[in-house]
């Protein structure tokens, strides 16, 4: 009388070959990846730096918060990277939505700068790339260190 479980699918919009390696990050944490076709192509990403200023552009990022705190927290944006770190970081907010918003109210000795806590992990145009991205790097954190994510 052994019960399998029910296997877990996830979906994931195809865009190029990072989408397998997604894929393979999904089947390792337990999830069986079910790749969607996009029937409207998106224009492929450039993998070169973007010679644009970095607090301007969008896609996928990670804020951490300074030790001994370390708490990270992995998101994506459209509007550009500046804009998104100001409204984390809005501390005068009465009830804050933000995650990071919410642990720098309740720690309010925890204090975080653009330039020292917010790393650029994927800049791109594409709301499903940066979905897929975003997806990859909170499940490879999870893998690796579970007790440090504010998502």
């Amino acid at each position: 009388d052994t019960q399998k479980t029910k296997p877990k699918y996830i979906t994931i919009n195809y865009t190029d070959k990072l989408t397998e390696k997604v894929g393979r990050v999904f089947k390792k944490a337990g999830y069986n990846p079910a790749y969607k076709v996009i029937t409207n192509p998106i224009p492929t990403y450039k993998t070169e730096p973007i010679k644009q200023c970095p607090e301007n552009t969008r896609g996928v990022y990670k804020i951490t918060c300074p030790p001994p705190c370390n708490k990270q927290y992995i998101g994506y944006t459209n509007r550009s990277f500046i804009q998104r770190f100001k409204e984390h970081n809005a501390k005068h907010h009465t009830n804050p939505s933000s995650m990071v918003a919410k642990h720098l109210k309740e720690n309010p000795d925890h204090n975080i700068t653009f330039s020292d806590s917010l790393k650029i992990l994927h800049k791109t145009k594409s709301k499903s790339v940066a979905k897929v991205q975003e997806s990859y790097h909170i499940f490879k954190h999870v893998n690796i260190v579970t007790d440090t994510l504010l998502n």
